[in-house]
């Protein structure tokens, strides 16, 4: 997995490209406590990119989501393909998740 980070003062976006899983979800949560070391507003993750979403990485979400609500801060989800944007729904996700990305299963 790859992420891109880009911030523009308290608010950051993560854009992840490829698998978020279980061998990959330690990369995207020593990221996000690089974040949390400073005051952020707004925290996107842009799953525009994402292939594929692991049980793993709905944890990483969950987690981050509880650590910017403790910090006054909002989540949100962006560009989630179809098959994602499944996953999000039935898991209770959908309120976080903005919009979707039209594609193929």
């Amino acid at each position: 997995m790859m992420i891109h980070k880009t911030q523009s003062d308290s608010d950051v976006t993560l854009a992840l490209t490829g698998r978020l899983d279980s061998v990959t979800q330690s990369e995207l949560t020593q990221e996000l406590e690089k974040v949390f070391e400073a005051k952020i507003n707004l925290l996107t993750l842009d799953l525009s990119a994402l292939e594929y979403l692991s049980s793993a990485g709905l944890r990483v979400f969950l987690s981050a989501r509880k650590k910017v609500t403790q910090m006054g801060g909002k989540m949100k989800i962006v560009g989630a393909n179809e098959a994602i944007s499944e996953i999000l729904q039935i898991t209770g996700y959908a309120d976080i998740t903005v919009m979707a990305k039209r594609g193929k299963r």
